[in-house]
């Protein structure tokens, strides 16, 4: 019963891990400064009750603004997925993080 319980959890990490944009998961100037400055400028918002420097540390967020700063995702996409993961009164922040992305992303990671 273990080894199936162990099993299970090992596919459910490797699904999880490959269902990530790959560019979550390297450095990009481009992406770490969009970052950077959402931190200080949409500061003190938060999303789910939680501040942004707390939000780039979890997978699930960084992936999801990965995915949206690479034009993986469209805006909607991005805010729907965020509210339902982070439920809350999100509009400002979402409307912050929308606001502060470049017309274009840099081609290194594309």
């Amino acid at each position: 019963m273990a080894g199936r319980a162990l099993t299970g959890a090992c596919l459910l990490i490797a699904l999880a891990v490959t269902a990530c944009a790959p560019d979550a998961w390297r450095s990009d100037p481009g992406f770490d400064g969009w970052t950077n400055r959402i931190t200080q400028e949409c500061y003190p918002r938060s999303i789910g009750g939680a501040q942004f420097t707390a939000l780039f540390n979890q997978p699930s967020f960084l992936d999801l603004t990965s995915r949206l700063y690479f034009r993986r995702i469209d805006v909607q996409q991005y805010t729907d997925s965020v509210n339902s993961f982070y439920p809350g009164d999100n509009k400002v922040a979402l409307d912050c993080i929308v606001s502060k992305l470049p017309p274009t992303v840099s081609p290194t990671m594309r």
